[in-house]
C-alpha cells in the first residue's frame, strides 16, 4: 500500500465530507474544487495510468469551476452546458467502459452532474453525499475495494451527520422563534389585561 497517495486521498475525501455540511452551493462546489485537485494529485501519485479516472476528475473539476461562477454571480446556468457536460461524462464512460460494473459510477456521476445544475444545496448534498455515498459503498464492495470502502462509508455517514445536524438546528431555531412569539404574545396579554 502506498501510504502517501492513501494519505492524499484521506485529505481529498475530508475536504469532500466538509463539503456536504455546507449551506450554500457556493461553498460545496468551492470545497469540492480543492478535494477534486488534491484527488488528481492522488491519482498521479497512485498511478498516472489511470486516464479514466483523471479524465472523469477533470471534467468534474470543471463542471464545479463553471457552476460554482455561476451560483456566485447568481446565475442559471445554460441547458447547453449541462448537456455538453452530460454528453461528456457519457462519451469517457462508455469509451472506457470495461464491465457492466463501471455502469455505477456512470450514473451516479450523471444524476450528481444534473442536481449540481439545477438543484438546491440540499438536494446536492442528498444526490451528492447520499446515493452517490450509497452508489460507491455498492460499488466498492463489489470490487474488494477496502480502503476505497472505508472512505467512501465516511462519506455517506459524514453527508447523513451533516443532514441531521441541520435538520436539528434548523428545528432548534424554529422552536425558540415559536417560543419567542409565545412569550411575546403572553406580554401583550398581560399588558392588555392590565387596569
Amino acid at each position: 500500500m502506498n501510504w502517501t497517495a492513501e494519505s492524499i486521498s484521506l485529505v481529498s475525501h475530508l475536504i469532500l465530507i466538509v463539503s456536504f455540511w455546507q449551506k450554500k452551493a457556493t461553498r460545496i462546489f468551492l470545497l469540492q474544487i480543492i478535494s477534486l485537485i488534491v484527488f488528481i494529485v492522488y491519482l498521479l501519485v497512485l498511478d498516472p495510468g489511470q486516464i479514466v479516472f483523471l479524465v472523469s476528475c477533470a471534467v468534474a473539476l470543471t463542471r464545479n469551476l463553471a457552476l460554482y461562477f455561476y451560483r456566485k454571480a447568481d446565475k442559471v446556468p445554460p441547458v447547453p452546458l449541462l448537456l455538453l457536460f452530460l454528453c461528456i461524462i457519457s462519451a469517457v464512460f462508455f469509451i472506457y467502459l470495461d464491465d457492466w460494473i463501471d455502469v455505477i459510477p456512470a450514473l451516479l456521476t450523471l444524476m450528481y452532474t444534473y442536481s449540481c445544475f439545477y438543484g438546491s444545496p440540499f438536494q446536492i448534498k442528498i444526490v451528492g453525499g447520499v446515493i452517490q455515498g450509497i452508489g460507491h459503498v455498492l460499488l466498492f464492495s463489489l470490487m474488494f475495494a477496502p480502503v476505497a470502502l472505508v472512505f467512501n462509508a465516511a462519506i455517506l455517514i459524514g453527508t447523513v451527520g451533516g443532514l441531521i445536524y441541520d435538520e436539528l438546528v434548523t428545528k432548534k431555531k424554529a422552536i425558540k422563534e415559536e417560543v419567542a412569539c409565545m412569550i411575546e404574545e403572553s406580554r401583550k396579554e398581560q399588558i392588555e389585561a392590565s387596569p
